[in-house]
């Protein structure tokens, strides 16, 4: 009992003490001012239905690096390859970049063709801020379904210092290889990107 009583007087003690020596005013403490979030690289997809569409891979993208899976949707014809040309109208913010850094190529199989190894069916070049693409069957296999999986991989990455904004692509040309190995070539009007920009 003694030592309860005891507990209870030095709690009261030292609560009387914090409310003596406790600023008893009026005045408050302002709410600290959240730093400025940094700007990062965002991307909106652009609708796909019945076109080709080049949509954000958030799992091989990062901070700093955006990966973009060319996909085909609702698009009923088989063929053995695809070439494209595409163009970073805005070169201040975002360059081509390689998928992953030891990639041999400006571009990556998306899954739809067996592009094969030892030379693989897939090539890039960079001509400024163009960049020219094909990806396809290797020899002479069969036609594939466009729908199947993304066709091909490709990726931009920020420029060191680069200013917020906006970034625009356009692209010049796209082809398929249809079955009978011949050319045709595809309205870019039916050739989407979304919407990329670098702000806070």
């Amino acid at each position: 009992m003694k030592t309860s009583f005891a507990l209870t007087a030095l709690l009261a003690s030292g609560f009387l003490f914090f409310t003596a020596c406790s600023d008893t005013s009026s005045s408050t403490v302002p709410p600290a001012t959240p730093p400025p979030a940094s700007p990062t690289l965002k991307y909106v997809n652009p609708g796909t239905s019945g076109v080709f569409a080049f949509i954000a891979n958030t799992s091989l993208s990062s901070g700093n690096l955006l990966v973009l899976d060319l996909v085909a949707s609702g698009q009923s014809a088989s063929c053995c390859g695809v070439g494209f040309i595409v163009t970073l109208n805005t070169t201040d913010i975002v360059d081509w970049a390689k998928v992953g850094a030891g990639d041999q190529f400006h571009v990556r199989n998306g899954g739809v063709f067996d592009v094969d190894a030892a030379p693989p069916a897939m090539l890039s070049r960079l001509e400024g801020n163009q960049l020219k693409v094909t990806v396809g069957e290797k020899g002479v296999g069969a036609p594939k379904d466009l729908n199947s999986a993304p066709i091909a991989r490709i990726a931009v990455s920020l420029k060191a210092g680069a200013p917020q904004g906006s970034v625009s692509f356009a692209v010049n040309k796209f082809q398929v290889v249809t079955p009978a190995r011949t050319l045709q070539s595809i309205d870019t009007a039916n050739v989407v990107f979304g919407t990329l920009s670098y702000t806070s």
